[in-house]
Order: structure tokens, then C-alpha cells, then sequence
């Protein structure tokens, strides 16, 4: 560049309002110097170790307006590159002379291209930016949302679920073909639990949850320890045992879709206690119902939901301040 220089005698050059050739412009923001050189047909800027080179010819507009309350003054300008509409922008303190001189000679340079007197929305239009950043992190959010709900769709599907089918446990007992052609998720059993064998899901502050094998009554598969169906209980209080040992009916949902089922652990466990899962029991969530598991989905999503749409509000581009 400083051969081009050489070569090109600055006074063979038309004169030109605004920058003129070897200006420097520097000054501060934040902690960091900034440095703006007009070098041969090339304006360059220097922050820190990042540089922007903006080709003095192609420049088309400069946007630096005066936001009240901000300590700082931003400046944009576009320049055309390869057929497309380029920008840099660099910010200074307020009160930086330097700055201020290079917007005199930015705009005796372009004296039809200065946008700092329209409205941001206006400016930014011309200046070709397309402010994003409100659309951009509600859409990751709703994103996010999506997956949720796709990872949530077992509850969805058993929410939509009728009324509970009367199923023989022993036929689940002895037929494996019978386990894996049923439909029903709600489902309605008679049997016993075998609570010698259970295991405990952690310790919880107002209650228990628990996994215990299922039998029917006088069922063989107690003896060998391999049910076709494991309880999983949860409730409020102290475990009531005596309860439970009473019990003869069992109606809730059957959790087999997707990642539902036993965990690795409470598998792992169930196995320590002796309980042969070889089977591939599935898991029935009792007393719960398909509208309890309806609730929770369009409560998760309408949460979700409507923080995203907060975001999206606070984030809404206005006429006066885009950022």
C-alpha cells in the first residue's frame, strides 16, 4: 500500500472534501484505543488485535446518532464489496474529540449519505441490516420449545387416552406374545404387590415413590420372581405399607413410550433385590390418569410458551432504539 503511495503523488490527486490522505484518528472506548488511518484508498480501523478495512471509494452511508442515556457513541458505515452491502462498526466514549472530527470529515465525504437524522428503523433499512436479535432468540427458545414437546409427547399421547381396559394380569403373566400386542395405555388390573421386593426412588421431602413387582393372584411368576409388571407408586406422607399389602386393584398408565420405563439404576436395583426382570416388564404408573398426564403437557408448554413470548415482546424492535 505505502508503494501505491509512492507511486501516486498526492498532488496529481483532485482535491476532495472530507478525509484527506494519512489522517489518523484515534481515541477511546471502553479500555481499549482506537485507531482510524486513511491509507491510499483504504480506511482502516484498528481495535485491540481485531481490524476492519473499509475501501474509501465504496462507501455508501454512515449512521451515528445520539441515544440519550448511553455512555458510548456508535458509528456504522456501509460500503459495497464484491456486489454486496458491507458494514463496520466501532464505537467510542462520549466526549472523544478525535471521534468527532472523523464524523465531520465522514460526512463532508459523504454529505448525502449521513442516516444519523432518521429513525433507527429507517436507517437500518438503508443501511441494510437486518436486526435480529428479537426474532432470533425467541426462535431458538421456540426451538427449544419444539424439542420439549417432542420429548414430552408420551404424556400427550396417554393424555389422549379414553377410559381404563380391563386387562387379565395372568394372561400378561404367561404370554409374552400377550404383553407386546397390547394397545391400552390406561389400564385397569387386579392383582397384588410383592412390596418384600420393592425399591425406593430416593428420598423425597413430602413423600415416596417406589417400584414393586405386580402379581395376580396365585400367580406362578411370584415364586420365580419374574413379574410382567412393575408398579410404580407415588404419594404424599409416610409409605403406608399395610396399605398397600391390602391392596387389590391397580388402574394407571402403562409407560412404554420412548425414553418411559425403568431407568438403568432403578432397574439395577430391582435386580439387587432379587427381582428377575428378564421378562422386560413394563411399568404402570398408578393412579395416574390420562388427564393428569394431559395437564402436565399443555402446562409445561403454555409455560414455555409464554416466556417466550415475554422475550419476544422485551425484545420487539421499536422505532426509536432496535438494539
Amino acid at each position: 500500500m505505502r508503494g501505491d503511495m509512492a507511486d501516486t503523488p498526492v498532488e496529481s490527486e483532485p482535491q476532495r472534501a472530507g478525509l484527506t490522505e494519512g489522517a489518523r484518528y484515534q481515541f477511546r472506548y471502553a479500555l481499549f484505543s482506537v485507531l482510524v488511518e486513511l491509507r491510499g484508498a483504504q480506511l482502516l480501523v484498528k481495535t485491540s488485535t481485531k481490524t476492519q478495512i473499509i475501501p474509501r471509494d465504496s462507501m455508501r452511508s454512515l449512521y451515528a446518532p445520539i441515544i440519550r442515556g448511553e455512555s458510548y457513541r456508535e458509528l456504522i458505515i456501509s460500503y459495497s464489496y464484491r456486489g454486496k452491502l458491507k458494514r463496520a462498526r466501532l464505537f467510542s466514549n462520549l466526549g472523544q474529540a478525535q471521534f468527532e472530527r472523523l464524523l465531520t470529515d465522514l460526512r463532508a465525504e459523504l454529505p448525502q449519505g449521513d442516516l444519523s437524522s432518521l429513525p433507527t428503523r429507517e436507517a437500518y433499512e438503508r443501511l441494510g441490516i437486518r436486526e435480529l436479535s428479537w426474532v432470533a432468540v425467541p426462535s431458538l427458545m421456540l426451538i427449544a420449545t419444539t424439542l420439549v414437546a417432542l420429548l414430552a409427547s408420551p404424556y400427550l399421547i396417554h393424555g389422549l387416552e379414553g377410559g381404563p381396559t380391563e386387562v387379565n394380569l395372568s394372561t400378561l403373566e404367561r404370554s409374552s406374545v400377550a404383553r407386546a400386542s397390547l394397545e391400552p395405555y390406561h389400564l385397569s388390573l387386579e392383582g397384588s404387590l410383592d412390596l418384600d421386593f420393592m425399591v425406593e426412588a430416593g428420598q423425597r421431602a413430602s413423600g415416596y415413590e417406589l417400584f414393586a413387582p405386580l402379581y395376580s393372584k396365585g400367580s406362578d411368576a411370584r415364586s420365580t420372581r419374574r413379574p410382567a409388571v412393575i408398579a410404580q407408586l407415588a404419594g404424599r406422607g409416610d409409605l403406608p405399607l399395610e396399605e398397600l399389602r391390602a391392596r387389590d386393584h391397580f388402574q394407571g398408565v402403562r409407560r412404554v413410550i420412548l425414553w418411559e420405563g425403568l431407568s438403568v439404576k432403578q432397574r439395577r436395583d430391582l435386580t439387587a433385590r432379587g427381582v428377575d426382570l428378564s421378562e422386560d416388564p413394563f411399568v404402570l404408573a398408578v393412579d395416574v390418569s390420562p388427564s393428569d398426564d394431559l395437564t402436565l403437557y399443555v402446562t409445561l408448554l403454555t409455560v414455555l410458551l409464554s416466556i417466550t413470548g415475554c422475550v419476544w415482546w422485551s425484545l420487539r424492535p421499536s422505532d426509536h432504539h432496535l438494539r
